[in-house]
């Protein structure tokens, strides 16, 4: 069973708040300067995490045709 929260109670611990925090380019530069204690210049936008998934009956040879 999901437990949902309002938005305004939710904080960084949060999953789904901490990704979305982490795609705008100046809150990730903020909250890692605040993480390290140092400037941080982003040479790179941030990526979202992406999965690939294929089925399970072809990682073991399955449904190949054969």
């Amino acid at each position: 069973m999901a437990i949902h929260k309002a938005l305004k109670d939710l904080n960084l611990l949060d999953r789904f708040l901490f990704a979305e925090a982490m795609e705008d380019p100046v809150i990730m530069q903020t909250i890692l300067e605040i993480i390290l204690g140092r400037d941080v210049l982003l040479k790179y936008p941030p990526q979202t995490e992406k999965e690939q998934r294929s089925s399970p009956l072809l990682r073991y040879g399955y449904g190949r045709g054969g």
